[in-house]
């Protein structure tokens, strides 16, 4: 039962940091089409 709590801890690290990747590179494209469409 600890090598599966070990697995769902790494799943869900490594999913939280796609979830925060996503959430960086959404953010800088939102900001670039802010800043394109003042131009």
């Amino acid at each position: 039962m600890k090598s599966f709590d070990s697995f769902g801890s790494s799943v869900e690290s490594s999913l939280n940091q796609s979830l925060v990747s996503f959430d960086n590179t959404l953010d800088q494209a939102v900001k670039r089409l802010a800043t394109a469409s003042k131009v």
